[in-house]
This record gives structure tokens, C-alpha cells and sequence, in this order.
């Protein structure tokens, strides 16, 4: 039996142009056939077209590629898939609406939409691409949903702008360069669900001060914080086994390290570039330190009670990062385990 043949049209409807599938009555937004889209454009759930209607279910491949006059688009709770470069380098588009029934944002999608201030992405989308949001220079907040399990590799990479991140603790894995160069970056919460820090993920983010790897953590990448170069304290999670290639190189402000695995993860030469910073570890780990390879290096090595530290002050006006067991920034210490600049305090 022969498959009826699925036909495809550009068409422009209202401004708009369409490829069209009759056989399942949707529709895909596209790029002009001449000339950039600009202004305002508000795409419809439905459109009609020689006596059939469609679903507008997709923004296509490089729909809206270079459109640098662009400022505003409306996406309709119909499309569930915005497709590779659909917005590559609209640099006067400052809003985006993306509904709730968007499953899917594609390679490069948004890259280098430089006048974009802020994105929410819905909790229906589970897939970002590469690229999607790098070098967005005027995005300051993002809301990363439940439902993404890994943030891909240079996902945000160059958003200059963006002064905080919260990562669900949904994600497992942040991977290649997702936020390099974010060098606006002073906050960031990493989840105890999060068992990989991939390669350079936080590389370059220049205004981090302090880092807490979670428990959760068993391996952090090569450059994964290389060049921070504002990072002064750093606590690497219990179960942290292996820290890769130039992790902490050019960390030129860092005068703090907490390990608090009683075994010495596997570090090379080049992990830590400066072994002056005062190491931390567990009480009673202390010589398995020593003798481990480039831990060793580490010339003011100190035991500490990672179960629970008492009689610490904080000065309510000292610039303070306080976190509960989980990673999560609190506004002030509770009573309790917490982590205050690094270290695990016990408020009573």
C-alpha cells in the first residue's frame, strides 16, 4: 500500500512565513524568503491556509537567524521544539516569552542575543542545547527548570552579565565550559545532586568568591575553575575522588582549601598552581596528606572537625556566604550544621 507523501510550502501569512506539513496539519515558523524579520512579532497557535488549519508546533532552523532588528517575540503555547540558531545573533531582542509546552531548545538558539536581560525557561523543557544562551553579555538572571537533568556544554558560557545562577537539584552533571567566562558570576549554588563538574565549567567566572563543592561531587574536571581569579576560599565535598588537570589554576586570590574526604583525592601537579593557601582536612587525615602525591605541596597543612565546628563569631556585617548541608544559600546562620565562608559551623 502506498504512504500518502507528506508536502511541504513556504508560505507568509501576516508577516510570517511557514513551512507547512498537511499531513499532520502543523506548521513551522521559518526565515524570509528575502529581507530580516524586526519589531514586535507575536506568532499565533493557529494559521490558516488554503482551508486547513495548522499548529504552529516548531520555531525552525534558523528562523530568525541575524535578525538584529528584532526587539520582541511572543512564542504560543503550541510550539514544543525552537530549533538550532533559530535566534543566533538577534542583538536588539530584549524580550522572549517561552511557554510551558516548549520541550526542547536547540544548539546555539539564543547565542549572542546580546540585549537579552532575562530568560525563564519553563519546567516542560528537558533538553538545552550547546551554545544555546553563550555570550548573552546583558543577561543577569536565569531560571534553570526541575526538569533539565545536565547542563550541556557551553550552555552559558560568556553570559558576562549573569551575577547569580540556582541549579536545581534536579541536574547530575554540569558539563564542558557551561558557564566559562561568566565573569559577572558571584553566587553559585550547586545542588548535592550533582555528582560531575565538567571540564572549565566555572573557568574564568573572575568575581566568584567562595566555592562549595557538594558531597554529591565525586568528580571535578580539568579547568573547571581555572582563572578565577577572585576565589578565596574553596571546600571540596567528602566524596570528591579526583580533581583534575589546572582545576584551580590561576586562582591567584585563593588563600583557603577545605578537603573534607579523610582519603586524599587524586590531584595532579597542576591542580593547584600555588600551595600556600591553608589546607583543611579531616582530624586524623592529616598524614595521609602529607604523604600523598602533590597534597604534600601544601606548606600549612590543618586538622579540622568536619562533624561540627563550635565557638565561631560572625560578624553580622562581614560580607558572609552562609549554605545548609544541601548547597543552598540561607540569608543568615540557623541553628544547626551550616556552611559559613567555607567552613561546616554548628550554631547552637
Amino acid at each position: 500500500m502506498m504512504l500518502p507523501l507528506v508536502a511541504s510550502a513556504a508560505v507568509e501569512i501576516e508577516g510570517i512565513f511557514y513551512n507547512l506539513n498537511p499531513a499532520a496539519q502543523t506548521a513551522e515558523v521559518t526565515k524570509r524568503t528575502s529581507g530580516k524579520y524586526s519589531g514586535t512579532i507575536e506568532i499565533p497557535m493557529l494559521i490558516s491556509y488554503g482551508n486547513t488549519e495548522y499548529s504552529v508546533t516548531t520555531i525552525g532552523e534558523k528562523a530568525f537567524y541575524n535578525c538584529k532588528g528584532l526587539t520582541s517575540v511572543t512564542i504560543p503555547n503550541s510550539v514544543t521544539s525552537i530549533k538550532k540558531e533559530a535566534f543566533y545573533q538577534c542583538a536588539g531582542l530584549t524580550s522572549v516569552t517561552i511557554p510551558n509546552s516548549v520541550k526542547s531548545i536547540g544548539d546555539w538558539a539564543f547565542s549572542y542575543c546580546s540585549g537579552l536581560t532575562s530568560v525563564t525557561i519553563p519546567n516542560s523543557v528537558t533538553s538545552i542545547g550547546e551554545f544555546a544562551f553563550r555570550n548573552c553579555e546583558g543577561l543577569t538572571s536565569i531560571t534553570i527548570p526541575n526538569s533539565m537533568t545536565s547542563i550541556n556544554d557551553h550552555a552559558f558560557a560568556g553570559c558576562s552579565g549573569l551575577t547569580s545562577v540556582t541549579i536545581p537539584n534536579s541536574v547530575t552533571s554540569i558539563e564542558y565550559s557551561a558557564f566559562e567566562a561568566c565573569s559577572g558570576l558571584t553566587s553559585v549554588t550547586i545542588p548535592n545532586s550533582v555528582t560531575t563538574i565538567g571540564q572549565a565549567a566555572f573557568a574564568s567566572c573572575s568575581s566568584l568568591t567562595s566555592v562549595t563543592i557538594p558531597n554529591s561531587v565525586t568528580i571535578v574536571k580539568s579547568w573547571a575553575f581555572q582563572n578565577c581569579s577572585g576565589l578565596t576560599s574553596v571546600t571540596i565535598g567528602k566524596k570528591v575522588r579526583e580533581i583534575g588537570l589546572f582545576t584551580f589554576a590561576g586562582c591567584s586570590s585563593l588563600t583557603s582549601v577545605t578537603s573534607l574526604n579523610p582519603t586524599p583525592p587524586s590531584i595532579d601537579s597542576d591542580t593547584f598552581k600555588s600551595y600556600t593557601p591553608v589546607l583543611k582536612v579531616p582530624t586524623g587525615s592529616k598524614e595521609a596528606y602529607l604523604a600523598a602525591d602533590y597534597w604534600m605541596n601544601f606548606t600549612n597543612i590543618e586538622e579540622i572537625d568536619v562533624t561540627g565546628v563550635q565557638g565561631i563569631h560572625v560578624d553580622k556585617h562581614q560580607n558572609t556566604m552562609v549554605y545548609d548541608l544541601n548547597g543552598r544559600i540561607l540569608p543568615a546562620p540557623t541553628k544547626g550544621v551550616s556552611i559559613i565562608n567555607g567552613r561546616k559551623v554548628l550554631v547552637k
